[in-house]
């Protein structure tokens, strides 16, 4: 339901790796822009900023307009990518007479974020109405296995996207000691006690 940064990638070239066993679809927001070929892209009105997607996913129209658009795919199994805790994909969740799947990139909410807290406890709704769940990493398997019993979970490593920056590579660069931080990086309260 959300497409950007990090996740762009990862929702381009998801159904162009299933599009090679079966007949792929992506229904993704109307931001997202893609070149790849291979499975037929459906874009539906979310708005640009997070205040616009809000305002967009209250209304009970773009839930029909959505709910239209994935059965005119005519879908056998139906993947929530990102936002399972989001309006529209409680709507998916409840609506649909087919197996849903849902990847679950972080399990526990990130402290301090409102808004993870929100779509996590949104979010169960989605969880126990989808047939699996998709996590990247077995350290999360037990979590889920125990918050959600005899569901199906299974772990698929996040994909590397580094193929999709090497066009960008550019010869006789001079080397320099440097860090690169992949996660998410958030301005939290601290505190500190002294002892």
């Amino acid at each position: 339901m959300t497409v950007g940064y990090g996740s762009a990638p990862y929702a381009e070239m998801l159904p162009q790796a299933i599009s090679k066993y079966a007949t792929a679809s992506l229904v993704a927001p109307e931001h997202f822009s893609s070149d790849s070929t291979g499975y037929q892209l459906t874009r539906f009105r979310t708005g640009l900023a997070p205040s616009q997607t809000l305002r967009q996913s209250l209304k009970p129209w773009s839930h029909f307009d959505l709910i239209r658009k994935i059965r005119n795919t005519k879908p056998d199994v139906v993947h929530i990518l990102n936002g399972y805790g989001y309006p529209w994909s409680l709507t998916v969740a409840g609506a649909l007479g087919v197996p849903i799947i849902t990847t679950l990139h972080d399990p526990t909410p990130h402290p301090g974020n409102r808004t993870d807290a929100v779509q996590a406890i949104l979010g169960s709704f989605t969880l126990r109405r989808s047939a699996a769940i998709h996590i990247h990493d077995n350290i999360f398997r037990a979590e889920i296995e125990r918050r959600f019993p005899a569901k199906m979970v299974f772990v698929i490593r996040h994909p590397s996207f580094a193929s999709r920056y090497l066009k960008h590579a550019k010869p006789n660069i001079a080397r320099k000691r440097s860090l690169l931080f992949f996660g998410r990086i958030e301005q939290v309260e601290c505190r500190w006690v002294e002892s």
